[in-house]
């Protein structure tokens, strides 16, 4: 590849990079939205929180498509444990 032709494809491939980065913060939004009305009674920053926190543990990895499931999966196991141990506290 020639000068502008590298400079054209590297500036695509931040782009589409950047695209991307964009789109799965949008889906990270939309889990905390699902699992905020889905746990009314955690406050919602704490669901932010145990979002971002899982989220986080999946930065730098190279496969991305699955990226936002998987947060919301573990995320979900990680409030229904918060919830039980909420539940399990006022019974006691």
């Amino acid at each position: 590849m020639s000068g502008p032709e590298q400079v054209d494809d590297l500036v695509n491939r931040r782009k589409t990079s950047r695209v991307i980065e964009l789109s799965e913060q949008t889906v990270i939004d939309e889990v905390v939205a699902r699992l905020t009305s889905r746990y009314p009674a955690i406050p919602k920053e704490t669901v932010e929180s145990i979002v971002h926190d899982v989220y986080a543990r999946f930065d730098g990895r190279p496969l991305r498509d699955y990226v936002p499931l998987l947060v919301e999966r573990n995320a979900k196991s990680e409030l229904e444990r918060l919830g039980a141990d909420a539940d399990h506290s006022l019974r006691s």
